[in-house]
């Protein structure tokens, strides 16, 4: 047991022996930080500013519609950043990313410390930080195979999922720690300095030229091509099938917590954080579960369970009253949600090769962006009619249901196996 325990932690950690994917994960883990400060910070400032107008109960419809302006650039540019991706070298490309959110950031903390400008405000600059968001995606998790060897690529699929539920953990504990002390405008400031330290640690890695692979196509046709390699895999359309799902249904829970927070918990912005925290803790342990993963198995199975479990875990989380079980049903939701991310980009990311891996990563990441905001919107929206908690209940009750039944719909195809050296066939 000892010899296997040890394997396992040699396998977790694998990918932290190579140079660049390690420098690759401080750039990683700063941006994401920020990004997680960044929506604590706008959140609770979403429901400072519903307070100051008045009218308290706007709070849920206002974070529904920052969740859209957050979100809906992955829907608008994500495709593109999978091109992009492909095409372009991707260490400049991720750079350019961490300048323009550290730039809105500035704008955001500027709007935060003279109390100027409303509701749509905070959403033009949500969309712009975000639209480079999504740029980013695709440029880290493609580099990947470039920076490791295929033995160690599933730990660094976890790790640098793990990088981002740790930020989960960090982004919310600062928020909370620091609301005090320096305020919103000095929390987003922060924000602006973790990208700069981002765009830093980025330049220690080498460039990552576009594949020679790849074609010269008009972006129409290399986003056909991207299409046309999601379709013809059976496996990847379920997984498809069930992000979607998940993001409406699941994920969206996490953008609506503040209204939770606010309005059945009855707590403040300090207990957000914990509750915020509580769920990177939980996505960090999903994370390092994949990281030690040396290939996929029973995929359809796992895919499947980890979103029946998250829509589980949403609705019991829907019904708390009281801030000790919520904490562990938020932290018991990042693991059921990181959990799947990491089975499914994993699985991607090892059968696609480097020519398309960025479009078929960005159909992906799309799919998750694309469907979050609905979600968000229809939580959000049910939540201002009939209370957050019976909406939050009914979409876990709902994402149970069908995940459920795509368990059932997978068959035979839910016990596969997935292994790199499948690549070639896959791709037939």
């Amino acid at each position: 047991m000892t010899s296997g325990a040890s394997a396992a932690r040699l396998s977790t950690f694998a990918s932290l022996r190579h140079e660049g994917f390690r420098a690759l994960s401080a750039a990683y883990a700063a941006s994401q930080t920020g990004s997680q400060i960044d929506l604590f910070a706008v959140g609770w400032l979403a429901v400072v500013m519903a307070a100051r107008e008045g009218a308290p109960q706007r709070a849920a419809l206002y974070l529904g519609l920052l969740g859209l302006a957050r979100a809906a650039p992955g829907l608008a540019f994500g495709l593109i950043g999978g091109v992009l991706a492909d095409r372009l070298d991707r260490r400049t490309l991720f750079i350019w990313t961490q300048i323009v959110e550290a730039g809105a950031a500035a704008a955001l903390a500027a709007v935060a410390f003279l109390s100027w400008g409303g509701i749509g405000a905070l959403m033009a600059l949500v969309f712009v930080g975000s639209t480079a968001g999504a740029l980013e995606l695709p440029a880290a998790q493609a580099s990947l195979p470039r920076l490791v060897p295929k033995d160690d690529l599933m730990s660094a699929v976890g790790l640098t999922n793990a990088t981002i539920n740790v930020a989960m953990f960090a982004g919310p504990f600062l928020g909370g720690l620091l609301l005090g002390p320096i305020g919103l405008p000095g929390i987003l400031g922060l924000e602006v300095v973790l990208h700069v330290a981002s765009l830093a640690a980025m330049t220690r890695v080498q460039p990552m030229p576009a594949s020679p692979d790849a074609p010269p196509r008009s972006t129409a046709g290399a986003l056909l091509d991207g299409l046309s390699y999601v379709v013809r895999d059976g496996l990847l359309r379920w997984v498809m099938t069930l992000a979607a799902l998940a993001a409406v249904f699941g994920r969206a829970v996490a953008y609506v917590m503040p209204a939770v927070a606010a309005d059945v918990l009855h707590v403040g912005a300090l207990e957000l954080s914990w509750l915020l925290a509580a769920r990177g803790l939980g996505t960090l342990a999903g994370s390092l579960a994949i990281a030690s993963l040396r290939r996929a198995r029973g995929q359809g199975t796992a895919l499947a369970a980890c979103a029946a479990a998250l829509g589980v875990v949403s609705g019991a989380f829907g019904l708390q009253h009281t801030l000790l079980p919520a904490l562990a049903l938020a932290a018991a939701m990042g693991l059921a949600q990181f959990a799947f991310s990491g089975l499914a980009i994993g699985w991607i990311t090892m059968t696609t090769p480097d020519a398309l891996r960025g479009r078929a990563l960005s159909y992906y990441l799309v799919t998750v962006s694309g469907f979050t905001p609905l979600g968000v919107m229809l939580i959000g929206t049910a939540g201002s009619l009939v209370g957050i908690d019976v909406a939050v209940v009914a979409a876990g009750l709902i994402l149970t249901a069908t995940a459920a039944a795509v368990l059932v719909a997978l068959g035979p195809a839910r016990a596969r196996t997935v292994m790199p050296s499948e690549r070639a066939g896959l791709l037939k």
